[in-house]
């Protein structure tokens, strides 16, 4: 194989270690780190560069690669203990066919509702009218009530299948069928237990909901005898309720029993008395074991071990199960079969799969796990619930996801074993779905496919495995906690921090597939014809590396120079799709904004029309391009002088200096070109006059479109008038308007609005659209602490000199709405009307501004037209084909 350059530079004969000899070095590597005097980088990054990229030491030109055979050397599988069991169970009918009391919701809890895929079609009907077969929990179903605590009966609606695109039953539609069909039921059924059902459902509501708003839904019970006559007399009466609630029926779902029903898999009677638990509660002379569905699973563990799947057997599998399966690398190669890769190893996975009614032969669902998820699965949201990359661009949820990665340490270190606990095992599991009709005839024999398909791993390399891939992410994680916004706002580091999320996922569950792409593009890339020179044709074609090393490596991890922080190799450039797909933002640019150092964006100019452009999405024009270049700026103290700015600096370190010589990876070089320095005290005074045009820009229009806007400065003037001037006087440049003079608490909370001290992540209506706003907030991210209050106080004091600004809300910077109380008054004075809301600064009385007036309208000369001028920029700061056309 043909070696490519840094860092696609992969080996072609790395060192290949076993599943045992990759935990001992990365402990080795662990133990030089936490050992060394102030814990030094050098060991630190040699530690991630071989957990995370499969490298050996720092030197890019003298480096080892290493891959992963997780199953060389493993011993041999031996003696296994085999146990089977019965799960869920699952079924349709037209009644309750129960031996036990039934607990009734009046309100049901919506959590209960079946969404998920159950693999299992049932009836429902078309637009048409036509009775067809459809995946269960696509019809419109309700919690109708629970069987022996954990069994849940649901009522599903067939005919509003076509009706509505969701599975959920209106609100309206079920207060109708509590008070007019299961109340009056029960009150006939059980008349001395009226008392105890809510009087409507509105009550039952009430009666149900918290005190913070959510509802505690409480059951009542109906005895075993009395079920048939409920269910007999419930779907005859609701059937009638409405035309859609015709043909209603109860789906059942026995959940949970895997514990209590094993038993031998080769003992008859142990299967029989297994599935006779499962349906104890259960009048079988009413159930059809044709259409009800039952999990039926085989459990295959070794004491001290951690039995799992290899991931090449998983054909054996499923032929084992159904023997006259065809094609089946077609079956493992399409979008139907998900292979789940366990802790991003390449040899060890489980699979799910639905087999079409032809292919299963009544199998409706296969899936092959290891149940060491136990210690991680949870169905609420806890500490081992799947991560977000958002979580990275919010320091405090940042900081609870470092203590999360510190408590799960504790428990993964637990399951490890040590001198007060025992080890924590693991089985691999299969489990199939099937009629219960053949729940006693399938998964026999499972001694004849455990020994080609699963293999163990001692515990204690299994769960050290995982902590020191963990151990790695935290490492990661931690630096980047500690360091500024504007060294994380590199997309090498974004992509790092987003497959930290992703590794750390996959280690307790099957990889989400939004981050392939990303995946993909951090991976080392290798040609596709391994007798390629890669000298002769750089773009020769190659493909990422994935899983090819025995797991998901990195091309290689670098500590800038000049931040310290960690990165993905410097060769390596991020499409910025792969990247707000994982983020889910919408840019880059809106990525960095959360980090405190987006870049300014040039808008587009906009139009001037007889009404204020202030219900646009776009953000209110730069005056950059509206004035001329030798402008006069807006005038601040001399607090912020000699101070500069620097939004993002030149990335340093031996990957940049490799790339400038020798090249590499995918980066253009063009993209090496730093933001450079800003003296602060410009970008203040810009800041400002951008502020005083935004506030006229933002400004409100009357209700009607007919009636144009409330300030009665003409369309053509307002970018020549929205300067500092303007707000100077108590001369307000509107027909009608209301003001109050603020005392100096609000007047401080004016500002405090429209110039926050943090960023605001959801500003509010105006505010999000306007640029000085959108500036500000990048500018107060690149400051630290002791800056940001030099420049809160120089802009406070300029703000002082205004005489009025708009009397922003906690949600908004413009009011209209019409204000009565003794605080404010309304011009003209004769007229109490809506109108924009001003608020005054409290000193204009002491410098005799006072008393406030309206503006005469300035005149617009005869002839005297809006000049356009539309400057058309895409994200990438180009010109786009698509906006040229939509300027034109």
């Amino acid at each position: 194989m043909a070696q490519r350059l840094y860092p696609d530079d992969r080996q072609s004969n790395p060192d290949q270690l076993t599943f045992r000899q990759f935990v001992l070095e990365a402990r080795a590597l662990y133990s030089d780190m936490v050992g060394a005097v102030d814990e030094d980088e050098d060991h630190e990054l040699k530690f991630l560069k071989f957990v995370l990229a499969g490298r050996r030491g720092l030197d890019i030109e003298d480096q080892e690669h290493v891959s992963l055979n997780t199953l060389q050397g493993l011993p041999p599988l031996g003696r296994i203990n085999i146990t089977r069991d019965y799960d869920s169970l699952m079924g349709i009918t037209s009644d309750l066919p129960y031996k036990v009391a039934l607990g009734i919701w009046p309100v049901p809890p919506f959590k209960e509702t079946l969404s998920q895929n159950s693999h299992i079609a049932a009836p429902a009907f078309n637009p048409a009218g036509q009775r067809v077969f459809v995946p269960m929990h696509t019809i419109p179903n309700v919690p109708f009530g629970k069987a022996a605590s954990r069994h849940v009966v649901r009522l599903f609606f067939p005919r509003m299948h076509a009706r509505q695109a969701t599975n959920v039953v209106p609100s309206t539609d079920l207060a109708s069928i509590y008070d007019r069909v299961l109340r009056p039921i029960m009150l006939g059924l059980m008349p001395n237990q009226a008392g105890h059902w809510p009087v409507t459902y509105d009550a039952a509501v009430a009666l149900y909901r918290d005190r913070h708003g959510h509802i505690r839904p409480g059951s009542l019970d109906v005895p075993s005898h009395l079920l048939p006559a409920l269910a007999r007399e419930f779907l005859d009466r609701v059937s009638t309720l409405r035309p859609y609630f015709r043909d209603a029926y109860f789906g059942h779902e026995l959940r949970g029993w895997k514990g209590a029903t094993v038993h031998d898999p080769i003992d008859e009677d142990d299967r029989q008395e297994g599935l006779a638990d499962l349906t104890n509660i259960l009048n079988m002379d009413l159930v059809n074991r044709q259409l009800w569905n039952v999990d039926v699973a085989l459990e295959f563990g070794v004491p001290h071990h951690v039995v799992t799947w290899r991931a090449d057997a998983h054909e054996r599998v499923i032929r084992w199960i159904l023997p006259d399966t065809q094609n089946l690398d077609r079956v493992t190669n399409s979008k139907l079969f998900y292979r789940d890769n366990a802790m991003h190893l390449q040899d060890i996975a489980g699979f799910r799969w639905a087999p079409s009614p032809r292919q299963g032969h009544d199998v409706k669902y296969i899936q092959a796990y290891t149940t060491e998820k136990a210690v991680s699965y949870q169905h609420h949201h806890g500490l081992f619930s799947p991560r977000s990359p958002e979580e990275l661009l919010y320091k405090p949820r940042h900081q609870k996801l470092l203590q999360a990665l510190d408590e799960q340490s504790e428990i993964l270190q637990a399951c490890a074993g040590g001198p007060a606990n025992e080890q924590q095992d693991g089985c691999a599991r299969l489990e199939i779905r099937v009629p219960l009709s053949r729940a006693e005839e399938v998964l026999l024999e499972p001694l004849q496919i455990a020994e080609t398909t699963v293999v163990k791993i001692p515990s204690r390399e299994w769960w050290y495995f995982k902590w020191y891939r963990l151990a790695a992410v935290y490492r990661v994680l931690d630096n980047m906690s500690k360091a500024p916004g504007k060294d994380r706002a590199w997309d090498s580091s974004l992509a790092l921090g987003a497959l930290m999320i992703w590794i750390l996922n996959g280690a307790y569950r099957a990889p989400w597939g939004n981050f392939c792409a990303l995946a993909q593009e951090a991976a080392p890339h290798l040609l596709d014809d391994p007798e390629f020179d890669a000298g002769d044709d750089p773009d020769a074609p190659t493909h990422p590396l994935m899983y090819e090393g025995g797991m998901y490596f990195l091309c290689d991890v670098e500590r800038d120079q000049a931040s310290h922080s960690f990165r993905i190799a410097y060769g390596k450039q991020f499409t910025a799709d792969a990247i707000t797909r994982v983020y889910k933002m919408g840019s880059l640019a809106e990525i960095r904004l959360h980090l405190g150092v987006a870049q300014i964006e040039r808008g587009r100019r906009e139009v001037h029309a007889s009404r204020t452009q202030n219900r646009t999405a776009h953000t209110t024009t730069s005056v950059e391009i509206l004035r001329d270049a030798d402008r006069e700026l807006p005038t601040i103290d001399n607090r912020l002088d000699q101070m500069m700015i620097v939004q993002r600096g030149r990335m340093q370190g031996r990957d940049i200096e490799y790339f400038h010589q020798q090249g590499g990876g995918n980066r253009q070089p063009i993209n090496d070109a730093p933001d450079g320095e800003h003296v602060l005290a410009t970008e203040v005074r810009k800041i400002l006059e951008q502020f005083y045009y935004d506030m006229l820009a933002e400004s409100p229009n009357r209700r009607h479109a007919q009636e144009g806007a409330w300030t009665n400065i003409p369309p053509a003037l307002r970018e020549c008038l929205a300067v500092e001037d303007l707000y100077a006087q108590l001369h307000f440049p509107f027909s009608h308007c209301q003001y109050t003079l603020c005392t100096p608490e609000q007047w401080v909370q004016q500002f405090d609005r429209f110039f926050p001290s943090e960023v605001v992540i959801r500003p509010g209506q105006n505010f999000k659209k306007a640029r000085y706003y959108k500036r500000y907030t990048i500018l107060i991210g690149n400051l630290t602490v002791q800056d940001k209050q030099r420049l809160q106080q120089t802009l406070k004091n300029k703000f002082d000199t205004l005489a009025w600004v708009p009397r922003a809300a906690s949600d908004r910077m413009w009011n209209t709405k019409k204000e009565t109380g003794g605080r404010w008054h309304h011009l003209p004075s004769d007229e109490e009307c809506q109108g924009p809301q001003i608020a005054v600064n409290p000193n204009v009385k002491r410098r005799r501004l006072w008393p406030p007036m309206l503006r005469d309208a300035p005149p617009l000369e005869e002839g005297e037209e809006v000049e356009v001028e539309v400057e058309v920029v895409n994200g990438d700061g180009e010109l786009g084909v698509d906006d040229l056309a939509e300027a034109e």
